[in-house]
């Protein structure tokens, strides 16, 4: 059973970053809007599709990495897509020892069939947004990849579109985030501990948004590095509390320099504006007043 993900209104310096609010998006589009899709599928493996079909071949290793997904998690995701005849596992010409992967016909007609009529849970995912902000909604978002291939129109699922920026954000912040040995998915919770001062990892969770399992990862990445450390609670000393660290402190301003760079990147191609209008969205989509 998929944990569910906190959606309790997050810190007021996350809510500045379109990628903090595209990952809590994506999180919430997987859990509901894959209802109604054929085979059940969901958003993540059409994202898969469309970038098979950017590209002609890619090895299964390639395709993990260009979707920052578990390579144990894409050999099952891989196993769907082909036996559905979305996609196909043919011999490496450059090397017969090994296999690529290509879209298939049926993939590429799939990419250009979807649409919101035939996603009951697409509909329950977009329900606090009017039709009109729904076309604004890919507009933006379809603006945050303009190499997107051209075998999506303009009024298929927000979700694919959400999954497809999300995880190209969280690449170029994992990218970047490496010179000071963190990872995007650490920037939150070091935000978010130096706002709440020492707290439990339950409230840590609900702050950032992700599951307690993913939360207590988090931590014990972090604490690794000395970034934090669990301490008792001196209002009750049966339960940890985590706090931040001097460690954490540096780290968290290499990481926040790094998120206003992603966050720059992303006005440069939305404009101001497009950009405040897309958080508005998000923000609508995940709070609904």
């Amino acid at each position: 059973m998929q944990q569910q993900v906190s959606e309790q209104p997050m810190s007021p310096v996350l809510r500045r970053y379109t990628s903090h609010l595209l990952r809590r998006a994506f999180h919430r589009a997987n859990q509901i809007s894959h209802v109604g899709l054929p085979g059940g599928l969901q958003p993540r493996d059409l994202a898969l599709l469309s970038v098979l079909a950017e590209q002609e071949v890619l090895s299964q290793q390639e395709l993990a990495g260009r979707l920052e997904i578990n390579r144990t998690i894409m050999v099952k995701l891989i196993d769907k897509l082909t036996e559905a005849g979305y996609a196909q596992r043919t011999r490496n010409p450059a090397d017969r020892r090994t296999h690529v992967l290509s879209i298939t016909a049926a993939g590429r007609e799939l990419l250009k069939s979807i649409d919101h009529s035939t996603a009951d849970g697409e509909n329950d995912f977009l329900e606090p947004l009017s039709v009109r902000e729904r076309r604004e909604l890919n507009k933006l978002l379809r603006a945050l990849l303009p190499d997107i291939s051209q075998e999506v129109g303009g009024e298929q699922l927000s979700s694919y579109f959400i999954t497809l920026a999300y995880h190209r954000l969280r690449r170029q912040g994992n990218e970047a985030m490496a010179e000071h040995q963190l990872q995007a998915r650490h920037a939150g919770a070091l935000i978010a501990l130096r706002e709440l001062g020492p707290c439990s990892q339950q409230q840590l969770a609900r702050t950032v948004g992700t599951t307690e399992a993913t939360t207590v990862l988090v931590v014990d990445e972090l604490e690794s590095t000395g970034a934090v450390t669990r301490e008792r609670n001196p209002a009750d000393r049966r339960f940890n509390v985590v706090v931040l660290t001097p460690v954490g402190e540096e780290l968290l301003a290499g990481a926040l320099r790094v998120l206003d760079e992603l966050q720059g990147e992303v006005v440069a191609l939305l404009g101001e504006r497009g950009d405040q209008r897309l958080r508005a969205l998000l923000t609508k989509l995940l709070w609904p007043s």
